[in-house]
């Protein structure tokens, strides 16, 4: 036997001598049973884990590959090292193919299993960060892509606009019933076309709230510079009665 396993030998019974005989009134049997069972599935699941990991990596390299402007050889594409936002960056298909890219990407992670349209577009900006460490730029619309969004918005409102905020949520209602990527987009549009319509509404809120808290702060510093008790029922009162 080498000096070393000795030496570790030596190290746990010296150490087992100071241990109690129990641990939170169980025995060490019990103990070591449940620790062992522990240690073994979570050692499994780290394994999986990076396998997953590996796996993912895999497919953020071939996103990469659709999301970045390549030459004819295959090559990336890169802004020049004097660019002045983006020195030496990956440079990304253009923003009209991305939204596309995006769309698909989305629609097949939904499909896959996630909840909600929105936690598939999760992932899609989780896989797009990971690309942004490797060098990857996020496009930006040009001036003709912001006229077709505004154009499509213009369109999309004109559709709803004779339906009445009851109807909207109906059919909103119907559609993500159905459950399939493309009834969950078209109740994300009635989502937004319900939140432009209550916008309005929340800001004038948004409004007078403001002024009736300017208001009342004023008069709370007024009625506290009395220093009286009366002044010190008032505010409280005040206080209780914000405080329901």
């Amino acid at each position: 036997m080498s000096s070393k396993v000795v030496a570790a030998t030596a190290a746990v019974v010296a150490a087992e001598s100071d241990v109690p005989s129990t641990l939170c009134g169980r025995s060490w049997v019990d103990v070591e049973a449940s620790i062992k069972d522990i240690g073994f599935k979570t050692q499994r699941v780290e394994a999986s884990m990076s396998d997953l990991t590996a796996d993912r990596d895999v497919l953020d390299a071939n996103l990469l590959g659709w999301v970045v402007q390549t030459f004819a050889d295959g090559k990336f594409v890169k802004f020049a090292d004097d660019h002045e936002k983006s020195p030496g960056k990956l440079m990304p298909i253009p923003y009209a193919e991305f939204t596309k890219v995006r769309e698909i990407y989305v629609g097949a992670a939904f499909d896959a299993g996630s909840a909600t349209l929105d936690a598939a577009a999760k992932v899609w900006e989780r896989a797009i960060g990971r690309l942004v460490s490797l060098g990857f730029v996020w496009p930006l619309a040009e001036s003709k892509d912001a006229v077709r969004i505004a154009k499509r918005r213009a369109e999309e409102i004109a559709k709803f606009e004779k339906k009445s905020d009851g109807e909207l949520i109906e059919e909103q209602a119907a559609l993500t019933a159905k459950g399939d990527s493309k009834s969950y987009k078209a109740a994300g549009a009635i989502a937004k076309e319900l939140e432009r319509r209550e916008k309005p509404v929340t800001e004038a809120i948004v409004k007078d709230c403001t002024v009736l808290r300017d208001k009342l702060v004023a008069r709370a510093k007024e009625v506290a510079k009395l220093g009286t008790s009366d002044s010190v029922e008032l505010l409280t009162a005040a206080l209780n009665a914000l405080s329901e």
